[in-house]
């Protein structure tokens, strides 16, 4: 059972993702700044990070998350509605996360990605 935080604004999201990783011991933070402190605090195994958040862009935080030494090889999952992050390899690589997923997404592609980036070597 792995660690996984989720770092989304929205609570349905919050609780689908919940619902889906149910066999992963989740921890969800509601907010950028509460999910940069518990990465920190926490050191997951996986962040799952929502790109459109209203305090800090996600992507800004996946960058934070790479320029600190105990957060770095923490391997990122974007889940995102923007189309335009999601379906450009370049800007999520850019900002150092390991994939991206758009929303809405499929439990079964969620649960395949998780599960890839758990099993990679950190």
């Amino acid at each position: 059972m792995a660690l996984i935080l989720a770092i989304e604004d929205h609570d349905d999201v919050l609780t689908l993702l919940a619902t889906v990783l149910h066999q992963h011991q989740m921890l969800l933070a509601p907010d950028s700044t509460s999910g940069l402190r518990m990465a920190r605090e926490m050191k997951p195994d996986l962040v799952l990070l929502d790109v459109g958040m209203p305090d800090v862009d996600g992507l800004e935080v996946c960058r934070a998350l790479r320029r600190a030494p105990d957060t770095a090889t923490i391997p990122v999952l974007l889940v995102t509605a923007r189309s335009e992050v999601a379906s450009a390899p370049d800007v999520w690589r850019s900002a150092g996360a390991n994939g991206a997923l758009l929303k809405p997404f499929s439990p079964a592609r969620l649960v395949a990605l998780v599960d890839e980036l758990l099993a990679q070597p950190r």
